[in-house]
């Protein structure tokens, strides 16, 4: 719960978000309760990085405080991040990335 109140407050934008916070994020994924638009904008990094983006895919967290797969797999797609994508459809849980999420 501690860790979790270190990242209610930080608010990023995928392109915008600096490799400190990224890193922070990732190494802390499972921890970070309440704040899943963060892990969504860290996991639609701007660079094709499906360890990255296997960390939040693998993310032991309830759906609710889990980054939106379904988002990083349109923002992935849209920038032909082969690695990343493929990370993302070849999860098989129930909270998985939809590719037909955002009508994409």
């Amino acid at each position: 719960a501690a860790i979790s109140r270190v990242f209610q407050h930080i608010s990023v934008e995928p392109a915008t978000c600096p490799e400190s916070i990224r890193f922070m994020v990732v190494k802390f994924c499972d921890c970070i309760l309440n704040n899943a638009s963060l892990k969504t904008a860290v996991c639609c990094c701007e660079s094709d990085d499906p360890v990255t983006v296997g960390k939040f895919v693998r993310d032991p967290c309830h759906a609710d405080h889990s980054a939106d797969l379904s988002k990083a797999l349109s923002h992935h797609a849209s920038r032909g991040h082969a690695g990343s994508v493929r990370e993302l459809l070849e999860d098989e849980r129930e909270h998985r990335a939809l590719p037909d999420a955002d009508g994409s």
